[in-house]
């Protein structure tokens, strides 16, 4: 068998044992994301319903102490934090499922129709929280009408990844 064979089965093989693991991570985490998704909107209807009663009360009586703050405040507050829930339990769900593409066996051979823009995407997203951390200064620009190749949409995309990776290493600071 070629060098070559012997490292396509290699990576083959590598692909396989991450998409286990990506499997089974994922499996762990949509759970309690799932429940969390759930019971978000469960406790918006609820504050929904608590908030038009105490507005009256409020509107009444005026501004009230709940637990360290006053409810003008509270009322505020709660709202943003439902809604932050919400935004980073669906943050999870699309970040296990970019994991699980990323992960999944893919041919090996470059007879894919791979759109570029898509593949620095998918890398920026893999990425997003290492590249926070490295530096405040990121961005992206998307060319427009770029024609499409043919490739290997994973490889493509574990370039960029690895592309984008060495350079927030290589940064001396954040700035």
């Amino acid at each position: 068998i070629s060098p070559d064979v012997l490292s396509c089965l290699a990576d083959a093989d590598k692909m396989m044992s991450l998409g286990r693991l990506v499997a089974g991570v994922a499996h762990e985490i949509n759970n309690p994301s799932s429940f969390i998704t759930i019971n978000v909107h469960v406790l918006k209807d609820l504050y929904a319903g608590l908030v038009a009663e105490l507005d009256t009360r409020c509107s009444e009586q005026g501004d009230f102490p709940v637990g360290n703050l006053m409810y003008s405040q509270a009322r505020t507050d709660i709202g943003h934090l439902l809604e932050g829930i919400e935004t980073g339990a669906h943050r999870i769900k699309d970040t296990i499922h970019w994991l699980q593409d990323y992960s999944r066996p893919s041919p090996a051979g470059l007879n894919q129709t791979v759109n570029l823009n898509d593949v620095v995407r998918a890398a920026v997203r893999l990425l997003h929280t290492f590249v926070r951390r490295s530096t405040g200064l990121f961005d992206t620009a998307y060319a427009d009408a770029l024609p499409t190749l043919r490739g290997n949409y994973q490889r493509m995309v574990q370039v960029v990844v690895a592309l984008i990776r060495n350079a927030c290493e290589a940064l001396p600071t954040r700035e």
